[in-house]
């Protein structure tokens, strides 16, 4: 029987904002699945309707360095074509973090998930 694998990376779409909700670092995570997650987020980011990403961070108290990489990575991405990005919904604990990496100073962040999505949502006007 083969093994229900948990979602690392959902997302969901609201209007042409892309709003990635990762789900914590699960123990033991198969490195294909990872990197299918990945893939199909890079795929999904390619796509002409995909205007904006907004993080919600509430999915986790803290996340390990694989996936703080692997958020980067499509920031970044996004940032480099103009189009707006924003982390929000951090814990105290993930926002001390973000800070000490100086996450804070590339990326946006806001409080809440409704925050982010207006400040990227004006960005494209």
């Amino acid at each position: 029987m083969a093994k229900l694998l948990k979602k690392i990376f959902p997302t969901e779409t609201h209007g042409t904002t892309v709003v990635l909700s990762p789900e914590g670092d699960p123990l033991g995570v198969e490195e294909a699945q990872l990197r299918r997650e990945i893939n199909a987020l890079h795929e999904l980011l390619d796509k002409p309707g995909a205007a904006a990403l907004v993080v919600d961070l509430g999915g986790a108290r803290y996340f390990s360095s694989i996936i703080i990489g692997a958020i980067l990575t499509v920031c970044t991405k996004m940032k480099a074509q103009n189009r707006p990005t924003a982390l929000c919904n951090a814990s105290n604990a993930m926002l001390d973090i973000l800070q000490i990496m100086k996450l804070d100073t590339i990326l946006p962040y806001y409080a809440t998930r409704a925050e982010a999505l207006a400040a990227v949502e004006a960005q494209q006007s």
